[in-house]
Order: structure tokens, then C-alpha cells, then sequence
């Protein structure tokens, strides 16, 4: 009983480990540290448009396409300031 209870204790705490992680997309974190919490969709277009040239964009599994929809679908959702 004890060793069940053991394994279930860690297996518990390895999926909720497992969560934590990076919480920002890599091209948002710069935008993200400069404007307090609240980015224009600029500026971190521009952030993802220099983290892009550093990665083969052509390769499967580079972010462009999931970046290039997230930005489609929240220009509609601006304030006046062009903030998200």
C-alpha cells in the first residue's frame, strides 16, 4: 500500500511538472519583457519577423504557419493603440 501510494505521489507530481515550462512563443518573450505584459501586434510581429531569420523557416515544425494564423486572427481583436 505504501508503494502504491508512493508511485501515485510521483507520478502526480511529474505530470504536473511536466506543465511548467516556457510561457511566452520564443518570438514573443522580447516583446513581451519591453511592453509590460501588453505588446502591440507590431511589435511582436517585428520580434517574430528577427527570430525567424535566425531558424530555417522552410522546415517542418519551425512556428511560422501557427505564428502567421495566431497574428491573422488576433488583427481583428485590436484596441485603438493596436494592442492585443
Amino acid at each position: 500500500m505504501k508503494q502504491a501510494f508512493t508511485i501515485i505521489a510521483f507520478l502526480i507530481s511529474l505530470v504536473l511538472f511536466a506543465q511548467k515550462g516556457q510561457p511566452y512563443a520564443p518570438w514573443a518573450t522580447e516583446s513581451m519583457s519591453k511592453n509590460n505584459n501588453t505588446p502591440s501586434l507590431e511589435d511582436v510581429s517585428a520580434a517574430a519577423k528577427n527570430y525567424f531569420k535566425t531558424i530555417d523557416q522552410n522546415k517542418k515544425g519551425s512556428g511560422l504557419k501557427p505564428f502567421e494564423r495566431w497574428r491573422y486572427h488576433w488583427g481583428f481583436f485590436l484596441d485603438n493603440e493596436g494592442k492585443i
